[in-house]
């Protein structure tokens, strides 16, 4: 988020973002990532930490490129959703695989 807000006014700027796209461009990420990481953290015990680990770090990679070459502030918001899609994925991921591969961490007294 901090590198965002650095680079927000040189990027509004360039992709000439009305105020509503600013706020989206701002705004969707947490928004996604917040409604997402639960259902996600269920879903990666159901089916696997490493695997939901492993989709959201492609999800997030490919994202990556589509929010570097976005053309558009619409492409540049959808970019950032599919960013918080790929975070929430590897989240609880990560510290599921923390806790496995770490047993004495989660049975300290």
């Amino acid at each position: 988020m901090t590198v965002l807000y650095t680079a927000l006014p040189r990027l509004t700027h360039d992709l000439a973002a009305s105020a509503s796209e600013k706020l989206w461009i701002v705004n969707a990420y947490p928004l996604v990532m917040a409604g997402l990481l639960p259902a996600f953290g269920t879903l990666g015990d159901r089916f696997g930490h490493k695997r939901f680990f492993t989709l959201g770090l492609i999800a997030f990679g490919a994202a990556s490129l589509m929010a570097a070459f976005a053309p558009a502030p619409n492409v540049l918001i959808a970019a950032r959703a599919m960013l918080a899609i790929g975070a929430a994925m590897m989240m609880p991921a990560t510290l599921s695989i923390i806790r496995i591969t770490l047993p004495m961490i989660g049975n300290a007294r």
